[in-house]
């Protein structure tokens, strides 16, 4: 064995403190002290060891760790004790030499310390540990499971249950790392993450996609440990690795008021494409995703020169070649859309929107040439759409199927609608159904079907009824008259001959009494339709018996006014006769 200074002197054995008072039959670790400081003795041969007064062999019935002795069986209660290190203390108070060459083992008690600084040493203060102190104080500890601790001669966990080998604590600013790199080149100082798929240091065991690659964790004390973690930042393997090919994405997480763990918020993947608010991989540059509440917010600090005049605040987006393709501006209480020709549109402090002007009227104004607005449904198959637009003079509002009508509601009630059916148009009010075919049909519940006034009291047409050929009657009224008019114009007729039969064809009629099947109640006068059809076959329209393809009813209907003519001319009949006989 190695010496520094004088040999062992015999008179240095020293006897270790008693340790029988911690014999229990079941303890076989004790620490070795001697006047209460522990003690190396540096190897089991440097110590003797009695048990009850029986010399122990070394090596054999114990083995000697540091401070610790280990009994191969633990010594049952009420054994004796003794034990002696050996002469193995090392006496350099006389010694002075330089450059020591030590062959063997160095086996030190304590600590090494600076000679004339006492203050500042190296110690081993217990079994597998070693400390670092400055000013008397523990600067560094390297603990038994191989830990570095700076600031602290405990380890714990922050952010996991796991203890990490390299931490740092301290009750002030300086519990951080600075790194510093002093070199005339463009690189700085670097922090490297790394990892393998490997079971053993050194190895370059190819990674997976979605490996996570590296963790900074942000994590703060509540009340009981470190270990709630607020936020996060992770690198992963995003694509599949090969030689000199690491696809990655950064991950950015944060923790929710009264969360226990972080959620994702961002995540930059291996093409460059940001995501905010979803874990999908992005298709555009930026993504930005909430089912609750999905914006951005640019919020200017001074003034800020938006693509409009004065100070405001203004998102652009650019081309490849630098050019505003978009712009969103905001100044004052406007807003304002923009793109490479000009401005598109503006939401105005009252919330109006004008498009293809500069001060809208309405809520929405559109001011350009031929302007329109379409909507468009497909869901439902086939598409449906309509339109209002202006084209040239004319005030459009069109619907793209020629089956789909345009419905007007009030209150939530359909009130109206137009549609078209093959060459004609449809409007329907109050109903939905077609009333016999009709181009209007109008249900009523105890109201007028049509009213109509006129802004005069003199001869006012109210309605008027047109063929191709020309106006064929009108309803008209004079302010206190309604005139119900058909064509009689004698240049509209031919083959004029004067009715001789009048009485005859009268006589051919057969005048009712009868009620309607839906008023079995009310008794009236009239006639047969079918009845009058052989008499004055132009009063009557329809055919006897006719029905649809339902199997209802189409009914006959007759005009009375058609018998005028015939009753005049059997009263002129009856005139004659009178005349003729008065003169007899």
């Amino acid at each position: 064995m190695g010496y520094i200074g004088p040999s062992p002197n015999p008179g240095q054995n020293r006897e270790v403190d008693d340790i029988s008072s911690g014999f229990n039959g079941s303890e076989v670790n004790f620490t070795l002290q001697v006047s209460s400081q522990n003690v190396s003795p540096g190897s089991s041969n440097a110590i003797i060891v009695s048990l009850g007064g029986v010399v122990q062999n070394p090596g054999t019935d114990y083995t000697v760790a540091a401070s610790t002795l280990t009994f191969t069986t633990a010594p049952a209660s009420g054994l004796a004790f003794f034990g002696l290190v050996l002469g193995q203390q090392v006496d350099t108070s006389d010694a002075n030499f330089s450059n020591p060459v030590i062959t063997g083992d160095l086996s030190i008690e304590d600590k090494i310390v600076h000679t004339g600084d006492t203050n500042t040493a190296i110690r081993f203060p217990a079994a597998d540990t070693v400390t670092a102190e400055t000013a008397g104080s523990e600067r560094a500890r390297i603990d038994s499971s191989g830990r570095l601790l700076l600031g602290t001669n405990t380890s714990r966990a922050a952010g996991g249950n796991t203890h990490k080998l390299f931490q740092i604590e301290s009750t002030d600013a300086t519990s951080g790392l600075s790194l510093t790199r002093n070199s005339a080149t463009t690189t700085s100082s670097i922090i490297s993450f790394a990892k393998s798929r490997g079971t053993s240091n050194g190895s370059n065991t190819v990674i997976q996609d979605d490996d996570e690659l590296g963790r900074i964790k942000f994590s703060g004390a509540d009340g009981t440990d470190l270990l709630s973690e607020a936020a996060r930042i992770q690198s992963f393997v995003d694509g599949t690795p090969g030689s000199n090919d690491m696809p990655g994405r950064l991950t950015f997480s944060t923790t929710a008021d009264g969360a226990a763990s972080p959620t994702e918020r961002m995540r930059i993947d291996s093409s460059g494409n940001i995501s905010i608010g979803t874990t999908t991989t992005s298709v555009a540059k930026l993504t930005i995703q909430n089912m609750v509440n999905s914006r951005v917010h640019f919020r200017p600090i001074g003034d800020i020169q938006a693509s409009v005049a004065g100070a405001g605040l203004g998102l652009d987006i650019l081309n490849d070649g630098g050019d505003t393709v978009m712009d969103l501006a905001m100044r004052g209480a406007t807003t304002y859309f923009r793109n490479a020709s000009g401005e598109t549109m503006r939401i105005d402090s009252s919330g109006d929107i004008g498009v293809g002007t500069t001060s809208p009227n309405r809520t929405i104004e559109i001011k350009k040439s031929s302007p329109g607005i379409r909507l468009e449904e497909t869901s439902s198959g086939g598409s449906k759409r309509l339109e209002f637009f202006l084209d040239g003079s004319e005030a459009n509002i069109a619907a793209a199927q020629s089956s789909q009508t345009i419905m007007f509601s009030v209150s939530g009630a359909d009130t109206m609608r137009l549609g078209r059916s093959g060459s004609h148009a449809e409007m329907f009010l109050n109903t939905t159904s077609l009333l016999n075919n009709g181009v209007l049909s109008i249900a009523t519940n105890g109201s007028n079907g049509i009213g109509i006034r006129t802004g005069a009291t003199n001869s006012q047409t109210h309605m008027s009824f047109q063929s191709p050929n020309g106006v064929h009657g009108t309803i008209s009224t004079d302010g206190s008259n309604t005139q119900y008019n058909t064509s009689s114009d004698y240049r509209l007729k031919e083959n004029v001959t004067t009715i001789s039969d009048g009485i005859t064809r009268i006589k051919n009629l057969l005048p009712k009494r009868f009620n309607f099947i839906l008023k079995p109640d009310v008794t009236q006068d009239g006639f047969l339709a079918h009845e009058v059809s052989s008499v004055v076959p132009e009063a009557v329209s329809g055919d006897k018996d006719a029905v649809d393809s339902n199997g209802d009813v189409v009914s006959q209907q007759f005009d009375s006014s058609k018998l005028v003519p015939l009753l005049v001319a059997a009263v002129q009949e009856l005139i004659t006769k009178v005349e003729t006989l008065e003169a007899a």
